[in-house]
């Protein structure tokens, strides 16, 4: 009886959306990893306090120097709190490299369309050899 009624806890707490988005530092493809190609997905858990700041976030999975970017970033965010809000949240940061066609600055891409997914996909330049 008591598993039941904790795992019918668990669903509602992970069935509760997160809170709307009201601001955010960029989120950055740290040149490192950049020059280095490293793409991948970062996982992070992070807790909003009643002023809608993230008061706590941590890492769960992903390249040590995606993680710390995104890690960076989700500690800027801030949410309009309209009501109960959660333990935890989570949320992914999805990090890509394209083919940049001309030398000179790549292009940063950011899609976000909740707190949940991140997508941040930046360009690099490969000197042709003749």
């Amino acid at each position: 009886m008591v598993l039941i009624s904790l795992c019918a806890l668990l669903q509602q707490a992970a069935a509760q959306p997160l809170p709307s988005l009201f601001s955010s530092r960029l989120p950055m493809y740290p040149e490192k990893a950049r020059l280095a190609r490293i793409t991948g997905t970062v996982k992070l858990w992070f807790t909003v306090g009643s002023d809608g700041k993230v008061t706590h976030a941590e890492i769960i999975s992903g390249h040590p120097i995606l993680a710390t970017a995104a890690l960076e970033c989700v500690r800027s965010w801030e949410f309009r709190v309209d009501g109960p809000l959660s333990n935890k949240y989570e949320t992914e940061f999805v990090y890509g490299i394209g083919e940049q066609e001309k030398s000179g600055n790549p292009k940063l891409t950011v899609t976000l369309i909740d707190a949940a997914r991140v997508e941040v996909n930046s360009e690099y330049y490969e000197k042709p050899i003749y």
